[in-house]
């Protein structure tokens, strides 16, 4: 014979609203159990606290499944309401819009109709509803801000920023100006005047500003095939070990041409000394011959102690003369091997910024001879005496040579 289930018993609200009371006024639980026939005393307990908690909807349950509510039920109903009438008032707006069935509506008014109501309803909410994507918004919201002018509200660090920005600016042949300093010596250069600042906070000064350089960009790299030449990389006697102990113990060369006016030429032959980077002498010619190279050393010294001179495989470097040339002024020739500029990557390298900083700015339908030989001229004066690199500890070539004499002087002394 089966158990009859025991049947729960219900209370209404009225009756759990009297219980509350009782018990607010000192009754037992005892009498209150007796008096409103109330069957487990926990019921008491949790009355009493779910109403200490205003939680009055647990006291207005109906008999049978209980639903749970969601924390902040009844916030979330108030919120729902206002949404499906903010929806009324955006179909409206998007109606008035529509003048006949085949108009399009732009999606520039679906954001200033979000941009309207974010502040009342949930931005997902309203992106969900006109069916359109967050990131469009935010791009739309971030092309909508004005820029603020950079001349007002800059605090004193930006206005170091700007005036070293400025102050090493490059101004073409068409009076059009370029930032070629990079945040990394700007921040150095702030260091020079005891300002204490992080390098990301330089970056992000000068990106705000728009004072940032342009990047170098990727060019073509030429890939020489396997040919048939002398082999005279046996003679790379550098090894690409760029770092040298004293002035003149290595020297780097190369020669690279300068396009200017209807695709005339113009020849750049440089020697750098690798002790501290700096271009010991130069020569600009219209024609690439020998003299390219032998002006160039006829400049230099006869140096009592034997240095190394690298260059690449060119003609230029090669010949008898230029080699009777080096033995007389007591220095041993290294040649790279073919198709291997990295194997002379500090000229190489100079050659690069000085076409990335100067000629490639350049309007070169516009750009004379004369002016061409200032810009060769001012910018290895401003490369030798000027110019901060990271590896001379941010001090230039010549700074760094005067530091180092000093510190010998104090040694023997």
């Amino acid at each position: 014979m089966a158990i009859p289930l025991k049947q729960k018993k219900y209370y209404d609200f009225e009756t759990k609203f009297q219980v509350i009371i009782a018990k607010e006024k000192g009754m037992s639980n005892q009498e209150i159990q007796q008096k409103f026939q109330i069957v487990a005393v926990q019921q008491i307990y949790r009355w009493v606290k779910w109403f200490k908690e205003r939680k009055f909807f647990h006291l207005q349950q109906q008999i049978g499944q209980h639903y749970t509510y969601k924390k902040n039920y009844f916030l979330w109903q108030q919120k729902d309401k206002k949404l499906q009438a903010i929806k009324k008032k955006i179909k409206q707006e998007v109606q008035k819009q529509i003048k006949h069935p085949n108009t399009i509506i732009k999606k520039e008014i679906y954001f200033q109709i979000i941009h309207q109501y974010r502040k009342e309803v949930s931005l997902v909410n309203l992106i969900k509803f006109l069916g359109l994507c967050r990131a469009s918004y935010y791009r739309w919201v971030a092309n909508q801000k004005e820029k603020p002018q950079i001349i007002s509200f800059l605090t004193d660090l930006e206005l170091k920023i700007q005036k070293i920005c400025f102050q090493h600016r490059y101004s073409n042949n068409v009076e059009k100006s370029f930032f070629v300093w990079g945040f990394r010596r700007v921040y150095q250069e702030l260091l020079k005047q005891k300002v204490k600042v992080n390098p990301k906070t330089v970056y992000l000064k000068m990106k705000k500003m728009n004072l940032l350089c342009q990047t170098r960009k990727n060019r073509y790299l030429k890939r020489y095939q396997n040919r048939n030449y002398i082999p005279l990389s046996q003679l790379n006697l550098l090894k690409n070990n760029f770092q040298a102990n004293r002035p003149f113990q290595k020297l780097c060369a190369d020669v690279t041409y300068l396009i200017y006016e209807q695709k005339q030429i113009l020849y750049l032959s440089v020697i750098m000394d690798l002790y501290n980077r700096e271009i010991i002498s130069y020569y600009l010619s219209d024609k690439k011959d020998i003299n390219l190279v032998l002006r160039p050393l006829s400049k230099l010294p006869t140096f009592k102690q034997p240095g190394l001179f690298h260059s690449d495989q060119g003609a230029e470097y090669t010949g008898k003369i230029t080699q009777k040339t080096l033995q007389a002024k007591n220095l041993i020739l290294s040649l790279s091997e073919k198709g291997s500029p990295a194997q002379n990557a500090c000229v190489e390298a100079f050659f690069a910024n000085f076409k990335c900083e100067t000629i490639y700015l350049e309007k070169r339908q516009l750009l004379t001879k004369e002016r061409l030989t200032q810009i060769v001229h001012a910018f290895i004066e401003n490369y030798n005496t000027q110019r901060r690199m990271k590896y001379l500890n941010y001090l230039s070539p010549y700074q760094f040579k005067i530091q180092k004499e000093n510190q010998q002087t104090t040694l023997r002394s």
